[in-house]
């Protein structure tokens, strides 16, 4: 007799910032998919980000409930862009069979709708339906027009630790930008041996990235995979 398969209402879906996941991916594959994914090899992300990554892995079968390395981890690894993409796009399609559904076709709503009745907790649902869109469009999978221009406006609630206070400063505490939401990475203060550097790309416009002190060429070299992998995705 078959086990049982676990019902939609047991799912509890992963999120982290698409940006957090493709770094570690990247770091990973890097340097060699161990036979374990513990928080020692994600040393470089926060505490709560190492849990967020764990649950991802698990949630897309790259690792087990041990968290032990499965197969097409070390596949990831080994592969080619292209061929990464495919091995992304297949694990979505085996780990989230109802939003598979409404993906191609339906609306942002459809799509809300295959995460209720989960047990995902309604605060952290919009987080868990924006790093699915996330991972989707960096494998290639086709998403609906309906649901890529209702995505725009869909945002979670504004946490306590985000409101404005009385001189207009955001009141954002590093704990609260350590749980896969990166919107407020700016109001944060940098670490001991971190250097934020401010970059000009256009007239009155400028970017800004945080980065060790003291850092390394192959650090360097992962940091611009992982540049690539966040911005360089389909329209």
């Amino acid at each position: 007799m078959e086990k049982d398969k676990p019902t939609t209402a047991s799912v509890k879906y992963p999120y982290v910032s698409f940006a957090t996941f493709g770094s570690a991916l990247v770091a990973l594959a890097d340097l060699g998919i161990p036979p374990t994914i513990d928080r020692s090899v994600l040393s470089q992300f926060s505490g709560a980000n190492k849990g967020l990554l764990l649950q991802v892995f698990r949630h897309l079968g790259l690792t087990n409930s041990k968290d032990e390395s499965q197969e097409v981890f070390l596949a990831y690894a080994k592969a080619d862009p292209e061929k990464r993409k495919a091995i992304l796009a297949g694990l979505l399609k085996q780990h989230y069979p109802e939003q598979m559904k409404v993906l191609a076709t339906g609306t942002i709503q459809n799509l809300k709708d295959t995460f209720n009745n989960t047990s995902v907790e309604a605060s952290v649902k919009s987080k868990c339906i924006t790093f699915f869109l996330q991972t989707v469009k960096e494998s290639g999978l086709p998403i609906s027009g309906h649901i890529l221009k209702g995505a725009r406006g869909t945002r979670g609630p504004r946490k306590e630790g985000t409101k404005k206070s009385k001189n207009g400063k955001s009141n954002t505490s590093p704990r609260d930008a350590a749980d896969g939401d990166d919107s407020s990475m700016d109001e944060i203060k940098l670490q001991k041996g971190m250097a934020r550097v401010r970059i000009a790309v256009g007239i009155n416009k400028e970017w800004a990235i945080s980065m060790p002190e003291n850092y390394t060429k192959d650090e360097l070299e992962r940091f611009l995979k992982v540049v690539q992998i966040t911005l360089d995705k389909p329209k």
